[in-house]
C-alpha cells in the first residue's frame, strides 16, 4: 500500500460522520498494512487521543468470523501424529511423519482455501502416483506396496483429520477460511459493526470472494483496490501488455466475482511514475541474513539523511520488503521504522 493510497483510504474511513469509528471494521490484506493505518489515523488526528476503528488482516478477521480456533503448526502435526499412530506402515512412524506430515498439512489448507474437493483430489493423486512404479516390473517391492497403501490413504487421513479438529473446536488456516466461505450467512450476523472497508487486496482466493460478495450484498460494505496503470491497467482500450500483466488479471476476476463496475474504481492514480523513488535490492541466502542485509541498508540510507530539529532521522518514507513477512517480528527493523 502506498502512501497516496493510504491517505485516501483514511479520508474514506473519516469521511462518514454518520458512523462512529469505533462501529467501522477495516480489512487489510496484510499486519503490515495495520500499523501503516494506524500511523496515518493518528497523524490525521492531529496525535489527539482518539476512538480507531477495529482494523484486521484479512486472515484475522476470517479467524475473529469463525467459531473455530487456528492452532499453529506443532499443535497441526501433533493431532495428526494423534490421529495416525496405529496406521500401519513406516511412513507413519513419528520421524517420518514430521517430513510428509508438514507438506500434507500445507496442500490441504491450501486446497481448502480454493474451495476444492480435496478428498478428491487426493484420491487422484493417489492414482497419478501409482504411474511412478516402472511399467512392466514383474513384481513390486514392499516399498512400492508401502508407498500405493499410503496415498490410498491420504484422503480418508484428511476426512478423518478434519473431524478430529472440529470436534476439538480447532482449525488449521485453509480449514477456516472454507468455512467461513460456507456458513457466511450464518456468521454474518454476529458482526457489531455498521461499516466494514476492504482496502488493499488482489489475488482474492475463491473462499475469500464468497465471504466478501456476501458481505456487500448484506451489509454496507466497501472495497478498494489500489490500482496504478504502471501495473495494473482493466480499461477496455488499454494496450495488450497491460491486459496481460497478472494484477490485471486478478482485479478484472474480483470485478467479475463481486459485481463491481471495473469503469468505476476509486483510486485509479500514476503513483508509479509520479512519485520519485529509489530501489535497492539485497540479494542474500536465509532468514537470517536477510535480516542482516535490511539492517544494514537502513543504516546506509540512515546515514545519508539529516537529522531534524528533534535529532532523529525520519525514516517514513523507506520501506523495507522482505520475502517472508514473517521475518519481520524477529528484525529489529520492525521497531525504529
Amino acid at each position: 500500500m502506498s502512501n497516496t493510497f493510504l491517505k485516501q483510504i483514511i479520508g474514506c474511513v473519516l469521511a462518514d460522520a454518520n458512523v462512529l469509528l469505533h462501529e467501522v471494521a477495516v480489512i487489510l490484506p496484510n499486519r503490515r498494512a495495520r500499523r501503516l493505518l494506524l500511523q496515518g489515523l493518528h497523524h490525521a488526528g492531529g496525535g489527539k487521543p482518539m476512538f480507531v476503528p477495529e482494523i484486521f488482516p484479512m486472515e484475522e478477521f476470517v479467524a475473529w468470523l469463525s467459531p473455530l480456533k487456528v492452532v499453529d503448526a506443532v499443535t497441526q502435526l501433533l493431532r495428526l501424529h494423534e490421529l495416525t499412530r496405529n496406521f500401519p506402515g513406516g511412513r507413519f512412524e513419528t520421524h517420518q511423519l514430521l517430513s510428509w506430515g508438514t507438506a500434507f498439512l500445507k496442500d490441504i489448507s491450501d486446497m481448502d482455501m480454493q474451495l476444492q474437493d480435496v478428498p478428491a483430489c487426493l484420491r487422484e493423486f493417489a492414482d497419478a502416483a501409482k504411474f511412478e512404479i516402472p511399467f512392466g516390473k514383474e513384481e513390486m517391492s514392499e516399498t512400492d506396496r508401502e508407498r500405493i497403501l499410503f496415498n490410498d490413504l491420504l484422503a480418508d487421513i484428511y476426512l478423518q483429520y478434519k473431524e478430529l479438529l472440529q470436534t476439538r473446536k480447532e482449525a488449521y488456516e485453509g480449514m477456516i477460511y472454507r468455512d467461513c466461505a460456507e456458513h457466511i450467512s450464518e456468521y454474518a450476523h454476529n458482526l457489531p459493526f455498521k461499516r466494514l472497508i476492504f482496502a488493499g487486496f488482489y489475488a482474492l482466493s475463491p473462499s475469500e470472494l464468497e465471504i466478501i460478495y456476501y458481505l456487500k450484498e448484506h451489509f454496507h460494505t466497501e472495497i478498494y483496490f489500489d490500482i496504478d496503470p504502471f501495473y495494473c491497467h482493466i480499461a477496455e482500450e488499454a494496450h495488450l501488455p497491460y491486459r496481460e500483466r497478472e494484477t490485471s488479471f486478478f482485479i478484472s476476476r474480483n470485478c467479475e466475482k463481486l459485481g463491481l463496475d471495473p469503469k468505476k474504481l476509486l483510486f485509479n492514480e500514476q503513483n508509479f511514475a509520479s512519485i520519485p523513488k529509489k530501489v535497492s535490492i539485497v540479494a542474500t541466502s536465509k532468514n537470517m541474513r536477510q535480516i542482516y542485509g535490511a539492517i544494514r541498508e537502513v543504516e546506509r540510507i540512515k546515514a545519508q539523511k539529516t537529522p531534524g530539529s528533534d535529532g532523529l532521522v525520519d525514516m517514513s518514507d523507506t520501506a523495507v520488503v522482505l520475502a517472508d513477512e514473517n521475518l519481520l517480528l524477529p528484525s529489529p527493523i520492525s521497531l525504529t521504522m
